[in-house]
């Protein structure tokens, strides 16, 4: 029975060991090194045409493990036989196999082959279209002029899978399937399992029984995921000897549960932690470190070694020849955090420009010698961190921007974020995301999940913001459910048609009084982007999700900015600062209203970790009044270092409701929610506590008759509202009873005939 679209069924791969993910114990396999005697070294070394001529006789093929025809997008398998006496078949400077397709439209893909096992080498090709395909396989040994060692010819046959994942041809701002459909990107990150009692097919069953279409994996040692690494951390790894050939079937085996259940994955190729001494830090089991047997001194010469580049290259050859054929393969991301490597967190200025430099010319490598044309992106590249910017969301390299941010104001930050990257011209969406501070068991309500989920359909961005927890908050409490309605509405939005752009609103709560304000930070540490936070009642302050929790002193100038909150209470109000942390070297706060000083605090310097200042013996918040009529509040640090905002309160002042608005020509999405639910709040929460009617105005909604559907958040029911008319002042929604949150899908009616 042929699955529905959503789940972009691909067919399988040959032979798939499903026992492996649940083994405790893994076997060592080694390839078998065969000496070349001085004889054939020297043929090999100095008589290119007599080593070619011995290739022609040696590499056979073995045989074929894909049907013929194959459907388009799905996997054509050769097998072939090595040459003997290769010893490092990882290493394109002593072996390097190829294919060179022919494809219908003469058109010639160059598809590198890749080592298997034994004497066994793959070829694994995707064909984009039907008809007659013509292979040609060659092969070089120690650089000399490639020989003809096999040809093949096969058939395609059309098909109706996705395909390969692009940047949309009419958005730049969203992305494609191969047949120019949205593909809306909604799911988590899955960085790794512990593979002795874990295996990705399950995370993967949970997430496509709930329309969730993507993940982000982890190469990592601890994982088995990764193919080099020290063998005294786990008996897969052989140091520099050659890649872990257990761990390459893992990943066949990864992807194969992805093709099963529809789920594109988002493949990171390096981590921070690997070439890090302080962050995460891997370094001391690093096989690259001098130490371990490599030839790296110091993590930063990753970036800069000769040697490194040319390893690196050839480990990209593996990757694209191994899986690039797999159009679950959403995107290639080089790094996680380069950031946090010792080149970006140590380095000299030289050092950190090289890291930029690396960056630019590994992405051009693999775009050049990825066939199927994978998008490319990496995250945390910010050569100059003062400034706020990955250096590498403005280079034509990376096809796709992402953010890893861990802040308290989830929902200002995606939203701001999201409204600030639309000038790179490129889809954006936050590969992670999550709370700055988990708090337990409120997160087993899920409130960070179902706020980023939603906050990013009402977000200017190419898919939903991704959550880091999957195990310690997503798969602890079971809460796939929250993907599902996320996934069923953005199925229905067109996203590169309509381009939907945040737009205005505003509404009154009726039976409930005011709230109080609670604004926090959206940036963690970093250059605050804005100075000015405008605050009202219903906007509150959304602005907030540019600002940083850092408040830096003088000590700091390049990343020093003091926030200055502008509002005009109807009556007197009372507000407060309160701090969540402060520098080992102290820091201190000065509130100014109006220009005086209403509260003041000073942290003195400390042997704590710098966010664990004991603050139950150092005052943490400033209290004051703040009378109706129009005010400035502004934020100083007049201290050593940085102290960390942790909220703003305006007590009683904003009304219970907020409202997040998009749309684009015909389709208009609006998220309603409840400022007082809250974490604090979400196990006492009663139904009673519903805002009893909500009256909203949408004065740039344009003149005809809208159909306007209530999606209950949490369940995913729907209700039909009846139809709404709009005039030249906009129009009008009037909302019974609002409990917790709901969304609102407004759809121009017959809009061709307006």
């Amino acid at each position: 029975m042929p699955l529905p679209e959503r789940w972009f069924s691909c067919g399988a791969l040959p032979e798939p060991d499903q026992s492996l993910p649940q083994l405790p114990v893994y076997t060592k396999r080694q390839c078998t090194k065969i000496r070349v005697s001085e004889k054939e070294e020297f043929f090999m070394r100095w008589n290119a045409g007599l080593v070619l001529i011995i290739l022609n006789t040696i590499l056979l093929p073995e045989g074929q493990s894909a049907q013929n025809p194959v459907a388009c997008y799905d996997l054509y398998e050769l097998k072939l036989k090595a040459p003997q006496g290769v010893s490092e078949p990882f290493t394109s400077s002593n072996i390097q196999v190829d294919a060179e397709i022919t494809r219908p439209d003469q058109k010639i893909d160059v598809v590198p082959c890749y080592y298997h096992a034994g004497q066994d080498w793959r070829l694994r090709y995707s064909p984009s279209i039907p008809g007659s395909h013509h292979i040609r396989v060659t092969c070089s040994l120690q650089g000399a002029q490639p020989a003809v060692i096999q040809e093949a010819t096969f058939e395609a046959a059309a098909s109706d899978l996705p395909g390969f994942i692009k940047v949309h041809p009419d958005n730049p701002h969203f992305f494609a399937t191969a047949h120019n459909k949205t593909f809306y990107p909604v799911g988590e990150n899955l960085a790794w399992i512990d593979p002795k009692r874990e295996n990705y097919r399950t995370y993967f069953e949970k997430l496509s029984a709930n329309h969730a279409n993507w993940v982000r994996v982890w190469l990592c040692f601890w994982g088995l995921t990764e193919l080099e690494w020290s063998s005294n951390q786990n008996q897969a790894y052989h140091g520099l000897k050659g890649y872990s050939l257990e761990n390459a079937e893992r990943i066949d085996q990864i992807f194969q549960a992805a093709r099963d259940h529809g789920i594109f994955i988002q493949l990171v190729i390096n981590h921070h932690g690997q070439y890090s001494t302080e962050v995460n830090p891997n370094w001391d089991s690093n096989p690259y470190n001098q130490a371990n047997g490599g030839f790296l001194e110091s993590p930063i010469q990753f970036f800069t070694h000769p040697e490194m580049k040319k390893r690196y290259k050839d480990r990209l050859r593996y990757l694209v020849a191994r899986w690039g054929w797999t159009q679950n393969l959403f995107g290639w991301e080089l790094w996680n955090e380069v950031n946090n490597t010792d080149a970006l967190k140590k380095g000299t200025p030289a050092e950190r420009q090289a890291v930029l430099d690396w960056h630019i010319e590994m992405a051009r490598f693999l775009k050049a010698l990825d066939p199927y044309d994978h998008l490319v992106t990496t995250s945390g590249c910010y050569i100059d961190e003062s400034q706020g910017e990955d250096s590498t969301w403005n280079l034509p390299e990376f096809d796709y921007n992402q953010a890893h941010d861990y802040v308290s104001n989830i929902i200002g930050r995606i939203r701001s974020l999201a409204i600030q990257m639309r000038k790179y011209q490129k889809p954006f969406f936050n590969g992670e995301i999550g709370i700055h501070e988990i708090e337990w068991p409120a997160a087993s309500e899920a409130i960070p999940l179902h706020d980023m989920l939603w906050t990013s359909l009402v977000s200017p961005q190419a898919g939903s913001a991704m959550t880091w927890y999957w195990d310690l908050n997503v798969d602890r409490h079971n809460l796939y459910s929250h993907f599902l309605p996320v996934a069923e509405i953005a199925a229905k939005i067109r996203w590169a048609e309509e381009d939907p752009l945040p737009m205005h609103a505003d509404w009154t709560s009726q039976g409930v009084a005011p709230t109080e304000l609670i604004l926090e930070p959206g940036i963690g540490w970093g250059r605050s982007e804005v100075a000015d936070i405008p605050v009202s009642p219903t906007l509150g302050g959304p602005a907030m999700g540019s600002i940083s929790h850092y408040l830096q002193s003088a000590g700091k100038p390049d990343m020093r900015v003091n926030p200055v909150f502008h509002l005009a209470p109807s009556s007197p109000i009372r507000a407060a600062v309160i701090l969540t942390g402060a520098s080992r070297n102290g820091g201190s706060l000065l509130a100014r209203l109006d220009g005086e000083v209403v509260g003041e605090i000073h942290l003195p310097p400390h042997d704590q970790k710098e966010d664990e200042i004991d603050l139950a013996k150092n005052r943490n918040r400033v209290d004051f009044d703040i009378p109706a009529g129009t005010h400035s509040l502004v934020l100083e640090n007049p201290g050593t270092d940085w102290v960390k905002i942790k909220q703003v309160v305006f007590e009683e002042f904003a009304d219970r409701l907020e409202v997040f608005a998009q749309g684009g020509k015909t389709q208009f999405l609006l998220w309603v929610r409840d400022r007082a639910y809250r974490s604090q709040v979400a196990q006492s929460w009663d139904g009673a506590m519903a805002i009893p009617r909500v009256e909203i105005e949408l004065p740039e909604l344009k003149p005809g008759t809208y159909s306007v559907t209530r999606w209950d958040t949490r369940t995913g029911q729907t209700s039909n509202l009846g139809p709404l008319e709009a005039d030249s002042s906009g129009g009008r929604i009037i909302l019974e009873k609002v409990d917790k949150d709901a969304f609102l899908l407004l759809e121009r009616i017959n809009p061709d005939k307006r």
